[in-house]
């Protein structure tokens, strides 16, 4: 599309440009766009799950029921957020919650969150797995979205749709979209963002993701 200058950065640096006004337009993780003021989603599409997503999990080689301390990606707010509801509502524990750094290293009554290529790299090593998008699902009843596409003003007229056809496309070629180093064979990153990825933004999704923003103000988990 030649109406889009497209810049690709990590999450907090796309959260803080669309807070300072620096882009128009930014996909932007949920537990992040409560902090920008006047923010408003406007595409249909969205990173999302209506099962398991299979690169936000809680790994641990114990029971959760047993599991004392957690540690935490802190580059993921979202996971952050959402692995402390799941906490608190639905596997009623009260862990630690730590930050992790460096190797990933969990004892018995550990676990860490772990996200993206990492899940790919260190799944085998862990005797539990819990994916926190199927934990949501089985907690609630209602879809996870992990980020949508959001503004903080007044996108040009005709513009949405075209952006929204634009990701249709996107999102109906996954396999001719995947080119260089992969984390994980090319059948599986395929398999993944066809069948773990969830792109529309639909009712259920909107339900879910209001269930996230009512639960997190509620205990001021953020």
């Amino acid at each position: 599309m030649e109406a889009i200058d497209l810049r690709i950065a990590p999450p907090a640096q796309c959260a803080h440009e669309l807070e300072t006004g620096d882009t128009d337009l930014a996909l932007i993780p949920v537990a992040a766009l409560i902090n920008i003021p006047r923010y408003h989603i406007v595409s249909n599409y969205c990173i999302g799950a209506t099962g398991k997503v299979r690169t936000v999990v809680l790994m641990s080689n114990d029971k959760v029921e047993n599991i004392r301390t957690i540690y935490l990606d802190p580059d993921s707010r979202t996971s952050v957020v959402l692995v402390r509801i799941l906490a608190q509502h639905y596997w009623k524990i009260t862990p630690a919650f730590k930050p992790y750094a460096g190797q990933i290293d969990v004892q018995q009554g550990e676990a860490c969150v772990l996200i993206g290529d990492k899940v790919f790299a260190h799944e085998s090593r862990f005797s539990y797995r819990y994916d926190l998008a199927e934990q949501w699902i089985r907690f609630t009843g209602l879809p996870f979205v992990f980020a949508a596409w959001a503004t903080t003003g007044t996108l040009p007229a005709g513009f949405v749709p075209l952006f929204d056809k634009a990701l249709a496309f996107g999102a109906g070629h996954i396999a001719e979209s995947l080119t260089g180093t992969l984390p994980c064979s090319r059948e599986t990153a395929i398999d993944y963002l066809n069948n773990n990825i969830s792109y529309s933004l639909d009712a259920a999704k909107q339900n879910g993701l209001h269930k996230f923003y009512e639960l997190l103000n509620e205990k001021k988990l953020s």
